[in-house]
Order: C-alpha cells, then sequence, then structure tokens
C-alpha cells in the first residue's frame, strides 16, 4: 500500500567534478532564486490536496507576502498576506516559526507555528483563494516570497501528500 510521501525543496549534490549538471528540482546551495519549484510524480488516481509547510529565515519582519501555486493552475495562487499574520500573531514572525498550508478537500487551512503552539490565520488569505493541489502524474509546486528585497530572505520549503486511489 502506498503511503504518499514527503517531498523537499533543498537538496545536496554529492557529484564530484568540474562538470555539474543539476537535475530540474534541485536547487543549487548559494544560489539566490526568486522562487522555489519542486517538482513531483504523483501516481494516484484523482488529483488530491496536499500540505505545505515554510520555514523562513532573514528579517522576517519584511516580508510582505507569500504566494504558493501548482501546475495544476499556474495562473492562479494561494497568496498569504504577512501583516495579518503579524496581526493575528501580535508580533514579528521570528526564527523557528513556520506556516503550514493544508488544500485537502474538507479541510483547508493557514496555521502558523509560532512560540510552541499553533495559531489559525485563515484570515491571510486574500479574497477568492486558488488551493494549490496535484493531479496524476507530474506536478510542480511553487513557493514565491514577494517583497521589494527578495534577497534578504531565505526559505526552507516541505509538501506532504497522500497517495489516493478510486476503486473499491
Amino acid at each position: 500500500r502506498e503511503l504518499g510521501g514527503t517531498a523537499y525543496f533543498l537538496y545536496v549534490n554529492n557529484q564530484k567534478g568540474d562538470v555539474v549538471k543539476w537535475p530540474s528540482h534541485v536547487l543549487k546551495f548559494g544560489e539566490i532564486q526568486r522562487s522555489a519549484k519542486l517538482d513531483v510524480e504523483y501516481s494516484g488516481s484523482f488529483d488530491n490536496g496536499i500540505i505545505i509547510r515554510s520555514k523562513l529565515y532573514g528579517k522576517l519582519s519584511d516580508i510582505p507576502r507569500i504566494r504558493y501555486s501548482d501546475s495544476v493552475n499556474s495562473t492562479s495562487y494561494l497568496e498569504i498576506n504577512m501583516e495579518r499574520v503579524k496581526g493575528k500573531i501580535g508580533e514579528d514572525f521570528e526564527k523557528g516559526d513556520y506556516i503550514e498550508v493544508g488544500t485537502k478537500n474538507g479541510n483547508k487551512y493557514v496555521r502558523i507555528w509560532h512560540k510552541n503552539h499553533w495559531t489559525s490565520c485563515l484570515n491571510a488569505v486574500g479574497t477568492n483563494p486558488y488551493w494549490p493541489r496535484i493531479k496524476q502524474g507530474r506536478n510542480t509546486i511553487t513557493c514565491l516570497i514577494m517583497g521589494d528585497n527578495i534577497n534578504q530572505y531565505a526559505a526552507e520549503h516541505e509538501v506532504e501528500y497522500d497517495v489516493k486511489h478510486q476503486g473499491i
């Protein structure tokens, strides 16, 4: 029985030599990138929601928005307003805090792990949100930190999903 899996956005290249060929799903350490993308091969037989966890590093008080999207509908996204998150938890996002977004049918949420407890921050989601999903085959999940000076931020993202099959 397949239980699904967890996919991580950060990888380490252990190939030696002068010529390095990076797979398309790899993020290179030390290279500034504007978004984090992860390719996921989903073997389930129908669309499914996911759980995305984002741990942020850097000058966290200045991150205005975070966007999550997928390859099912790449023009739509779920955007989190970090000013609203700050208003909900009463202070700046801190090192060690993280955002968790759940997009499974019947259980959609945005919550923050801050000071050793969860706080629901569904009010930080913009109007008419698109909740990222995966479908059978190859999928790309994208996490984009929006802001004037994105080079001051770093993020670690994790995507978790279950494999669902139709049938008996």
